[in-house]
């Protein structure tokens, strides 16, 4: 449960002098806004599953794009894993949470999420029709291929994009209660 992930996470930043937190908290503020974004809106995506046939990323990748579209990005070519930076240190930070996985581990995750990201990223027709190609082949074309932000709403998922606008605004009061009151000082 989350009330379990979250005590675990706070034992271990406990562990450590209140000037080293940094990193800790802001893996755990991350890990928060995720949960509190996935508690409030992953009922109305699988609602969305099996109403409009699209798949899981599907959906997340157009509402990704109404979102980026909002801030005034361009959403076929918007870099989405730009946050996620492998280096050995964050490796270290994000390992002392999981403690059957080595920082290395770690490493090579955060390198392999931004290097798939990036081969999904396609703002051009031509990149993006490869991308199709290559993953129907694989039988991936629904799965992994629901990753990649079209330039184009996708008509299907328009009713689940704004119902997951508002499951958004209604997971930002938990984000916050959850990160206000998930550790005592």
């Amino acid at each position: 449960s989350g009330r379990e992930i979250f005590t675990r996470m706070e034992a271990v930043r406990d562990r450590y002098p209140a000037d080293s937190r940094r990193g800790l908290d802001a893996y755990i503020f991350g890990f928060i806004c995720h949960y509190a974004l996935d508690s409030s809106a992953h009922g109305t995506v699988y609602k969305g599953i099996k109403e409009t046939g699209a798949s899981h990323t599907a959906i997340e990748s157009d509402f990704d794009r109404a979102l980026l579209l909002e801030d005034g990005f361009e959403p076929a070519g918007q870099p989405l894993a730009g946050h996620i930076v492998p280096s050995v240190g964050n490796a270290a930070v994000i390992s002392r949470f999981f403690p059957t996985i080595t920082a290395k581990e770690v490493e090579k995750s955060l390198s392999s999420m931004r290097f798939f990201h990036s081969l999904l990223l396609a703002p051009g027709k031509g990149k993006r029709g490869l991308l199709g190609l290559g993953l129907s082949a694989a039988g991936k074309a629904e799965s992994i291929g629901g990753m990649i932000v079209q330039p184009e709403p996708n008509p299907a998922c328009a009713a689940v994009t704004r119902a997951l606008r508002e499951k958004f605004e209604e997971g930002l009061p938990l984000a916050i209660q959850l990160i206000e009151t998930a550790f005592t000082p």
